[in-house]
């Protein structure tokens, strides 16, 4: 059994369009994508008793790189491949593919980290097993890079309140709520006028239910085909960044 690539079918509920409801159908995908995870995982304890996560501990993602590497609407019928393409003491990724045939529409590369759920810190992941190597598939390079918070006078700023729904097992805002809130803030002109065609989201630190959060955002002028905007997800209880997200369109008008 080859345990280096797993794939499952995904039924999306109706054509989807990632610009008609982009927030929505991507944000869909992800979790799925996020379930095929896990089956891979269990799979993996199943054939080789391999688990990485002791008792009290979970896997948090600390970045997303996603591509839109074709046309924005997708077809119902669609797969979702995943391999685990790095692996280290102080974190892994996984590559999934969303296509259809030959066709890849989306690639999310997703890196995890071992989090402490008692201690409310990262731990590190036992790389000395000789039990990896049949699970661990290098050959597709890495294409996560670092994202910093760019450095401008022109961000817009407004403060935002956790709700209960925003917050996931882990007892900290989920992930995804991230990209909920960068989304919001986006104008629809942007939609109209340019295609999204790549997001990059770096998790520097947790929010909890009781931080207060402000929310920066950085649109850029249309000075070029290619546009990156960026959104800051501030904890301001904290006086630390929680999250950057960095956006690229290609501009269509």
């Amino acid at each position: 059994m080859d345990l280096k690539n797993f794939r499952q079918r995904i039924n999306l509920s109706e054509e989807t369009s990632l610009v008609r409801n982009p927030l929505k159908d991507l944000t869909d995908i992800i979790e799925q994508a996020l379930n095929i995870a896990n089956q891979h995982d269990r799979l993996i304890q199943e054939s080789l008793g391999l688990n990485l996560l002791a008792t009290g501990q979970s896997w948090v993602i600390t970045q997303y790189q996603i591509r839109l590497n074709h046309d924005l609407v997708l077809p119902r019928d669609l797969w979702i491949d995943t391999a685990i393409i790095e692996l280290n003491r102080f974190f892994i990724v996984r590559r999934f593919t969303v296509r259809q045939g030959s066709i890849a529409y989306i690639e999310i590369d997703t890196q995890f980290a071992l989090f402490d759920l008692n201690q409310r810190k990262m731990g590190r992941i036992n790389v000395d097993d000789s039990r990896l190597e049949y699970i661990l598939n290098p050959a597709k390079s890495p294409s996560i890079r670092g994202l910093r918070r760019q450095l401008a006078e022109t961000y817009q700023s407004v403060a935002h309140v956790i709700q209960a729904e925003d917050i996931d097992a882990n007892h900290h805002v989920n992930n995804l709520v991230y990209l909920r809130w960068a989304f919001a803030q986006l104008p629809s002109s942007r939609w109209q006028q340019a295609q999204l065609k790549q997001v990059q989201v770096k998790y520097l630190n947790e929010l909890l239910p009781s931080d207060q959060v402000q929310i920066d955002t950085l649109l850029r002028a249309d000075t070029s085909s290619i546009i990156e905007d960026q959104v800051v997800i501030r904890n301001v209880t904290q006086a630390k960044d929680a999250c950057i997200i960095g956006l690229e369109w290609q501009e269509t008008k």
